[in-house]
């Protein structure tokens, strides 16, 4: 299992790397991107302020939780 916060460029191919395996079917990213507007506001930059020990800890819950509930072979989390 994979789970980090970090300030640096995310890199999908990290994550499909450390979930790949022959005995899982397929691989599913999700890519969040930020839009240029909200609620008729145009959209510049994102400022996020993290706790990444606390924030990784509970991704990490969440994530071993979907790989029990949904029978994942592993799961990648990054923020």
């Amino acid at each position: 299992m994979l789970v980090r916060v970090t300030p640096d460029i995310l890199d999908a191919a990290e994550a499909i790397a450390a979930v790949a395996s022959p005995r899982a079917g397929a691989i599913n990213v999700f890519l969040g991107v930020v839009r240029d507007h909200n609620k008729g506001l145009s959209v510049d930059y994102l400022d996020y302020e993290a706790y990444p020990s606390m924030a990784e800890k509970v991704m990490r819950e969440i994530a071993g939780e979907a790989v029990v509930r949904f029978g994942f072979e592993d799961v990648a989390v990054l923020h």
